[in-house]
């Protein structure tokens, strides 16, 4: 498989985190266990984990780590602070 444009890898994990987030407070406020959202959730890790397995660290400049970064801050522990 070819490697993906960089800027499509980062909006492609930056969605994934963005629908982790949305299953995630469905989880929260839902009383009955949805096997099939479960399984949609775990399948939104899985391919963020293989996104971010794939991608070479050293192809990001370092503004753009600095907005993954930032974006995986708000969005997965809710800090939305400058870097």
């Amino acid at each position: 498989m070819s490697r993906l444009p960089k800027n499509l890898e980062l909006r492609l994990i930056r969605d994934l985190l963005r629908q982790k987030s949305r299953y995630e407070l469905y989880f929260s406020s839902s009383e009955a266990l949805d096997h099939q959202a479960l399984n949609a959730y775990v399948g939104i890790i899985k391919a963020t984990m293989e996104l971010l397995r794939k991608a070479e660290p050293q192809r990001l400049s370092p503004q753009e780590g600095k907005k993954l970064l930032a974006e995986i801050l708000r969005t997965e522990y809710g800090l939305d602070g400058a870097l």
